[in-house]
């Protein structure tokens, strides 16, 4: 494994020990992962309702590490979603994966919340750097 794919692992198992995720029925999936457009599919269309998917859209080459951007991008259909007890929005998923990273490892930069006609969309946004 390559170091960011690496990186997204750590992530996503960190996430994945939360146990809010599962309590809100929020799917955590990396988005390399071969089946991506399959699984959120099946959270966002036809399962709970709402899915965080992580990413590391950007690295800038810092000899000898990288300076890696890290987006958690929460998606949500707001009509099947909300009709759940114990819903999470978009936005509550992007701020609770962003406050639970953000720290020695991670820096938090924005996070941001873009509502749209049948999916509601939260990106976080954090630093970090990563050895080679």
């Amino acid at each position: 494994m390559n170091p960011i794919q690496t990186l997204l692992a750590w992530l996503k198992a960190t996430l994945d020990a939360d146990p809010w995720y599962a309590e809100h029925g929020v799917a955590v999936l990396i988005e390399n992962q071969l089946d991506i457009l399959s699984e959120v599919e099946r959270a966002v269309l036809s399962g709970t309702g709402c899915a965080l998917i992580l990413r590391a859209p950007r690295a800038e080459n810092n000899r000898p590490a990288l300076n890696v951007s890290v987006e958690l991008l929460a998606l949500e259909n707001p009509t099947l979603n909300r009709a759940r007890p114990q819903a999470a929005t978009a936005l509550d998923a992007a701020w609770h994966a962003a406050l639970a990273l953000d720290g020695p490892n991670l820096m938090l930069r924005t996070v941001e919340h873009v509502p749209q006609v049948d999916l509601f969309q939260a990106t976080a946004t954090l630093d970090t750097i990563v050895s080679r």
